[in-house]
């Protein structure tokens, strides 16, 4: 039961915030900030998650709206990245490959935990979030998504 209001405040607090963070075209620039707050969010909240079990019980529901977040601001965007006239194409990678990513990674994860402890693999998954989130920002960041954005306007 408990658990119920606690999902419910946490959507209720996502849905506040991507409209709070959206520009006034609710596209790009509500974009770029909610990843660029969800991201650092997301891995600090990996990288403590073991310390006791209070710490656990307050960043699972920050980690989940921060996933939750960075997952559909970047489905979002995803189109924004593709050059004119081969979006379908891009978002048929960009589905295909998490799907893919959605199947292996737990595995992956799995077992790494053989070998590993699971801060160790935690603190992996962090560091791979953060390469990919630098790689994020020299794509997205970058003037090609304005051009795109103004013939498309």
């Amino acid at each position: 039961m408990i658990f119920d209001y606690l999902f419910i405040f946490v959507t209720k607090i996502q849905n506040i915030t991507i409209v709070c963070f959206e520009d006034r075209n609710g596209k790009i620039n509500g974009r770029k900030l909610m990843i660029s707050i969800s991201v650092p969010v997301i891995v600090l909240c990996t990288i403590i998650i073991n310390v006791n079990l209070l710490v656990l019980l307050l960043a699972v529901p920050l980690l989940f709206a921060a996933t939750t977040a960075a997952k559909v601001t970047l489905d979002a965007s995803a189109g924004d990245l593709a050059p004119i006239g081969h979006q379908p194409e891009i978002m048929a990678r960009y589905s295909t490959w998490g799907d893919v990513g959605s199947a292996v990674g737990p595995l992956l994860g799995y077992g790494l935990l053989t070998y590993f402890s699971i801060f160790v693999v935690y603190s992996f998954s962090a560091l791979l979030l953060i390469l990919a989130f630098l790689f994020y920002i020299v794509i997205f960041w970058n003037d090609r998504l304005k051009e795109n954005e103004s013939i498309r306007v």
